[in-house]
C-alpha cells in the first residue's frame, strides 16, 4: 500500500513539474502596435464611414424632422 501511494506521488511531482515547464504555444504573443489605428473595421470596409464631425450630422437651422405617421392603436378612441 505505501509503495502505490508513493509511486503516485512521483507520478504527480513529475506531472506538476512537466505543466510547469510547459510553453503554452497556442496562445499567440501579442505586441502592441506602433501606429494608433483610427477605425479598423471603417479600414477593412466592414463598417460604413461616419461623420466625423457635428456640423456634418446637424440638420440646417429652421428644420425639423417630420412626426412619425400615427398607430393604429393611437387612432382609435
Amino acid at each position: 500500500m505505501l509503495l502505490l501511494v508513493s509511486l503516485a506521488n512521483v507520478i504527480m511531482d513529475r506531472a506538476k513539474f512537466v505543466d510547469a515547464a510547459a510553453v503554452n504555444t497556442a496562445v499567440p504573443i501579442i505586441e502592441p502596435s506602433t501606429t494608433a489605428a483610427k477605425d479598423p473595421l471603417a479600414d477593412m470596409g466592414v463598417a460604413p464611414q461616419l461623420p466625423v464631425t457635428a456640423k456634418d450630422t446637424a440638420p440646417p437651422p429652421g428644420v425639423t424632422s417630420p412626426a412619425p405617421p400615427a398607430t393604429a392603436a393611437a387612432a382609435q378612441p
